[in-house]
């Protein structure tokens, strides 16, 4: 099971095995395609989030418009909100091979001159755990 950290406003960790991650892949890729607007992915929100404050247990994914938004809405869940083509874009970030090392980590955020993620995004870091 996946592994969500965060400290507000600005650090936010997603993290396991590759196969895990591989999954988050599949379920983003899955929505661009299918007719639902939301997925839900569980994440274990019994871990320690160390050195974060806290362990969130569920990412909503939303299919909408525009640039990719990632956004907190409580304690209990984060929310990746974008077109299907920039969903797209962020899966790509989930795509780790079998034999990548603890650590092993991807950086999804904004910078000046993107236009598939938006400007007020919480930057998310990918990693292998």
């Amino acid at each position: 099971m996946i592994e969500i950290r965060y400290t507000s406003p600005y650090d936010l960790d997603i993290s396991g095995s590759p196969d895990e991650l591989q999954l988050v892949r599949q379920r983003i890729l899955d929505l661009r395609k299918s007719g639902a607007l939301q997925v839900i992915v569980k994440a274990d929100g019994a871990i320690d989030p160390s050195p974060y404050d806290l362990a969130i247990p569920r990412l909503v994914l939303l299919k909408g418009r525009g640039p990719t938004r990632i956004s907190n809405k409580d304690a209990e869940e984060i929310q990746i909100e974008g077109s299907p083509e920039n969903l797209e874009k962020l899966a790509s970030y989930f795509d780790f091979e079998v034999g990548a090392s603890k650590g092993d980590h991807l950086h999804y955020e904004y910078f000046e001159g993107i236009d598939s993620i938006a400007e007020d995004s919480i930057p998310l870091v990918v990693s292998v755990r």
